[in-house]
């Protein structure tokens, strides 16, 4: 999901994982995400949306004008695998054990 090709989203949520809340930092990031861990080819488009306090906002396209076969050092050893297979293992806080009508 989320339009990235191999590994999965777009690289927010593993930003999110691996060095937390890192504010607007955030998109670049995700840009070292994708060409290291999705690869980017020449002519692929990468649209950075960003959002900040009150009403700003900002937008990017990017095209590749070469491939990038650059291993960013944020994400070398990065293991897409491991880090689902330790969410998954979390307890969901999410899903309901009891209705708490039902007491």
């Amino acid at each position: 999901g989320g339009g990235a090709k191999a590994g999965g989203g777009g690289g927010g949520g593993a930003t999110l994982y691996r060095y937390g809340n890192v504010s607007s930092a955030s998109i670049w990031y995700i840009l070292a995400y994708l060409e290291t861990i999705c690869g980017v080819r020449r002519g692929d488009r990468v649209w950075q949306l960003a959002f900040g306090s009150g009403f700003k906002c900002n937008s990017a396209v990017w095209r590749a004008l070469r491939n990038n076969t650059t291993q960013h050092e944020a994400w070398s050893d990065f293991d897409v695998e491991e880090m689902r297979a330790h969410l998954a293992s979390l307890p969901n806080h999410h899903k309901k054990t009891e209705d708490a009508t039902s007491r």
